[in-house]
């Protein structure tokens, strides 16, 4: 649709006899598309405005859509061409999101060598800023990248297209809530019409960035573009995939060898991967609603797919993902109780080591530690049955003259907790150290929990 104040001002300024070339490069400075441009200097000029020619919808307008491997070429084809380009629009992205998982991973890593879980996950809060500001530079990226593609036949430069992506930051976050509220909604009525509602939606920010409409239009056009089409876009998007899969476990095999030897170099890899992910992802869709939009307006019509094979097939890929994230939920959570736990009973051997001291101490007159157990007093007593509240009660053991003593719990299936009275305490890896040696030996030294 021809936007008539565009047209205005065209004409004002070639009223004031300035050439269309220039015209043309302020309006394109100031984000204005070039077909657009084009179709209002038509108009201003008088000249006729080339329509799609009108196919009956007939056995000839029915095409077959583009293989897979045709729409695969043609977006490495594009991603190729500018692929520095591409890339730099991307990094700021998915260097501040790896950004926050390295501080999480980091704080994580911290808490298990430490004990100090609370601590650290106090700590591992700051990889939120980077990644609440790394979303904030992912709704521009896909502006910046659909405006390159749009101009994909000229020069753009970064700023150009990042500003062009800044302009269109709210247009893009209000359709993303818009079409993410439509799917709930569905959703909350049953899993097909949310499933549904998504496919027919899935056009929405690229229509709402490239045709200039707001998000209500753009969800209204998406669902005619996607009219018959959900079959062919589904496998195509489903195949696109699984390749990315493949691309994104490889890099993650490399950055995970590389993060034994420097986990700095691992974030840099993990970046520039996700900024390729990203760029080629956005170009690849944004291919595949090209030539269902430009099919629409040549009165085409694609081949139908067995819409009930895909939708089954989505279903049975939709619960095992679900499943599969419901696993691995469970899997972290358990783990992080495991690390509680094993806080708790680290901070209660310490104060047993305590209690064992004062025994000792207040045995001034004989001072030993002959006698003391889980049953010295009510202290002692409490924190035994603490520890024993895990799983086992805590092994003290004290050598016949007294003259020491030495505590070991189970902290879990492979390591154990052990003090002794040397000063010794940490984690150790074999069972029965104190009834064997009298004292912990060489244990992995860590400090006492922080609360």
């Amino acid at each position: 649709m021809i936007n008539q104040q565009l047209v205005d001002y065209i004409k004002n300024q070639m009223a004031q006899n300035i050439d269309q070339q220039k015209i043309k490069q302020n309006l394109l400075g100031a984000g204005w598309l070039e077909n657009d441009i084009d179709q209002a200097m038509d108009s201003a000029m008088g000249r006729a405005i080339p329509q799609p020619p009108m196919v009956a919808t007939t056995s000839e307008a029915i095409i077959p859509f583009p293989k897979f491997g045709q729409i695969w070429g043609e977006a490495i084809a594009t991603l190729k061409s500018k692929f520095w380009l591409f890339i730099l629009l991307a990094l700021p992205a998915s260097f501040l999101s790896s950004l926050g998982s390295f501080l999480q991973d980091s704080a994580k890593k911290k808490a298990t060598e430490s004990g100090d879980i609370l601590g650290a996950m106090a700590k591992s809060s700051a990889g939120a800023v980077p990644d609440s500001i790394g979303s904030i530079f992912s709704i521009i990226l896909i502006g910046s990248i659909i405006y390159v593609l749009i101009n994909n036949d000229r020069k753009v430069s970064w700023g150009e297209a990042f500003g062009y992506g800044f302009k269109k930051f709210f247009v893009v976050l209000g359709t993303s809530i818009l079409v993410g509220l439509a799917i709930l909604g569905s959703f909350l009525l049953f899993i097909i019409p949310g499933i549904w509602v998504g496919f027919m939606l899935s056009l929405s920010t690229y229509i709402a960035v490239s045709e200039n409409v707001g998000p209500v239009e753009a969800m209204r056009r998406s669902w005619i573009y996607m009219e018959k089409n959900i079959g062919n876009y589904w496998w195509k998007q489903f195949i696109f995939t699984l390749v990315l899969i493949l691309i994104m476990l490889a890099g993650l095999f490399l950055s995970g060898s590389v993060s034994r030897v420097t986990p700095y170099l691992s974030l840099i890899i993990e970046s520039i991967l996700i900024a390729f992910i990203s760029a080629l992802s956005l170009i690849f869709q944004y291919n595949v609603f090209g030539k269902i939009r430009d099919a629409k307006k040549n009165g085409q019509e694609f081949e139908k797919n067995n819409l009930v094979a895909v939708m089954i097939a989505f279903v049975v890929i939709f619960i095992s993902i679900v499943v599969f994230l419901g696993v691995a939920i469970f899997q972290e959570l358990s783990g992080v109780q495991n690390k509680i736990k094993e806080t708790k009973i680290i901070a209660s051997m310490l104060q047993l080591n305590t209690q064992a001291m004062l025994f000792y101490a207040n045995k001034s007159k004989d001072p030993s530690y002959s006698g003391f157990s889980c049953s010295s007093n009510g202290t002692t007593k409490q924190i035994c049955n603490e520890i024993e509240s895990y799983g086992r009660a805590p092994e003290i053991v004290i050598p016949n003259d007294g003259s020491s003593y030495c505590i070991e719990a189970k902290l879990n299936m492979t390591q154990y907790y052990c003090v002794d009275s040397s000063g010794v305490s940490g984690k150790v890896s074999s069972p029965n150290v104190c009834a064997e040696t009298n004292f912990c030996g060489v244990a992995i030294p860590i400090s006492a929990p922080s609360f």
